[in-house]
């Protein structure tokens, strides 16, 4: 009986050595830490140094697609905010863009960036010395192919580790995807250049942001469609970029619209769903958004277009502008697709004295502009 025991118990044990027996594994060299990180990417562009009294009205680029790829060659994409997203670099010389966040970025070592861009768009003009605005009948419109520029320098090869929070900015650099002669004329646009696109880290090494956040995204302008006062959060959905969840705290500032608005300024009564309104917010570290500043620009969903004045207007009810940026209606928009941005738009003022300045809570000196009867340029 005992010998049978011993027998069985030997039986077993070589069972188990065959079952773990075969060739050993080569030790895994490059990500192998697993895990996943967290990435952000913004975009701004390098302001253009064009010869003299050359005017870049607008400079509008479709983005397709962000790719990373590790140093084993596997390519991770960062989803888009939206599907179809556009945007006017010229706005982004001065305000960040948000591209999208990924929390599923696997830890390890990327040794590029890709961002396939498409659809350039560059609405120009020219402007005769000692006057203001463009030259009469030199507003012109040129268009560039699709590229897939890849960064490959700094802050490259990037290293994400488990549970990381971070975040890029790509620069795209006017002046080298653009073409200018000596006539103040843009002849080229060319994404593919070299050196288009760079990169850094977020923050910038030079930003005056608290710890957890990464970059300051402002201007975003477009219709109120989620108010949630128990978490204090509103959603505003652009024309271009998708929507935007940015979440109010103490520090939250109102602006005097609401007051104009007969709101007082507080999260529960200036933020009502079917605004139109802009908002200023911080992108945090983990992807969401923080409110910094809520400015309501009208009460009910409506069409919008913001932009660029040409040139000093010739009549006291007429002017035309290079559009930047749109807000649609929710529904019924008489815009639709029919003025993408970077179009030229002419504006008949419908009422006696339209014009007002936004003062967004900031002190603004005396001035003329506010009541004006017509559009007056210094």
């Amino acid at each position: 009986m005992n010998f049978r025991i011993v027998f069985a118990a030997l039986l077993l044990l070589s069972v188990a050595l065959v079952s773990c027996s075969g060739s050993p594994k080569s030790p895994c060299t490059t990500n192998c830490v697993g895990g996943t990180a967290t990435l952000s990417v913004t975009m701004t562009a390098a302001p253009l140094t064009p010869p003299p009294n050359t005017n870049l009205l607008s400079f509008i680029v479709d983005v397709n697609t962000i790719t990373l790829t590790s140093s084993t060659g596997t390519n991770v994409n960062i989803p888009l905010n939206n599907t179809s997203f556009s945007v006017d670099l010229t706005k982004l010389q001065s305000d960040s863009a948000f591209l999208g966040t990924s929390a599923t970025v696997p830890a390890g070592s990327y040794t590029s960036m890709s961002v396939s861009l498409s659809s350039p768009v560059v609405t120009f003009c020219t402007q005769t010395a000692g006057n203001t605005g463009c030259a009469s009948g030199s507003v012109t419109t040129i268009s560039g192919a699709t590229a897939a520029p890849k960064i490959t320098t700094a802050p490259f090869p990037l290293t994400l580790t488990a549970n990381q929070k971070t975040g890029l900015a790509v620069t795209l650099n006017t002046g080298n995807a653009l073409t200018v002669n000596t006539s103040q004329v843009v002849t080229a646009v060319n994404l593919g250049a070299a050196n288009v696109l760079s990169a850094n880290n977020l923050p910038s090494a030079s930003s005056s942001l608290a710890a957890g956040h990464l970059d300051f995204v402002e201007d975003v302008t477009g219709v109120v469609t989620g108010v949630n006062a128990a978490t204090q959060s509103v959603t505003v959905k652009t024309a271009t970029r998708g929507s935007l969840i940015a979440i109010a705290n103490s520090s939250t500032v109102f602006s005097p619209n609401c007051t104009a608005f007969n709101l007082s300024l507080s999260f529960s009564s200036c933020i009502v769903q079917g605004q139109v309104a802009s908002l200023d917010t911080v992108l945090n570290s983990d992807g969401t958004f923080t409110l910094l500043e809520y400015d309501p620009l009208s009460t009910t969903t409506a069409d919008w277009i913001e932009g660029i004045v040409t040139a000093t207007a010739s009549s006291p009810t007429q002017f035309t502008l290079v559009d930047n940026d749109l807000v649609l209606a929710s529904s019924g928009s008489l815009i639709g697709s029919s003025a993408p941005l970077g179009t030229q738009v002419k504006v008949t003022l419908a009422s006696p004295k339209p014009f007002l300045v936004d003062t967004k809570g900031l002190t603004v000196p005396v001035n003329n502009f506010t009541g004006c009867k017509q559009f007056h340029r210094n």
